[in-house]
């Protein structure tokens, strides 16, 4: 399979014990399939849980968002209107990483404290880092 022909890409956080999960262009439904791939119960996905990002999705407007698949799974998610290609085209990309960064911290309790936030750049640096190795076919 071509690296353009992926629909998601998964870049796991092992110290988090969770992943960061991109997907380019996905139904609802398609994202759901992953997360119970993932061991996420089917009942967890209520119709309050799907209502936004379902309304999201259909909204010609938004070109990505970020949430995650709740309490019993800390994975994040990132859902792209489409895959970039152009230098403008990341821009939603890179933004909704910086959402996850804030999932994460916020699920693993990061100190409000930290003004300086060292943790959450970090981690926003790898996963700018696996994102744009894998989009721009670049070697590590």
């Amino acid at each position: 399979m071509k690296k353009k022909d992926i629909k998601f890409i998964q870049i796991p956080i092992i110290l988090y014990r969770l992943s960061v999960i991109i997907f380019f262009n996905q139904t609802l439904d398609k994202i759901i399939k992953t997360g119970i791939k993932r061991g996420i119960n089917k009942e967890r996905f209520t119709v309050d849980w799907k209502e936004w990002p379902a309304r999201e999705i259909e909204n010609k407007n938004t070109q990505g968002f970020c949430l995650n698949y709740g309490e019993e799974n800390k994975d994040v998610l990132i859902w792209l209107k489409k895959r970039p290609e152009k230098l403008s085209e990341y821009l939603p990309l890179y933004h909704e990483l910086y959402h996850a960064v804030d999932f994460i911290a916020d699920s693993r309790n990061f100190s409000v404290e930290d003004k300086i936030s060292e943790p959450k750049a970090y981690l926003f640096e790898y996963l700018f880092k696996q994102v744009s190795e894998f989009l721009w076919n670049c070697k590590k």
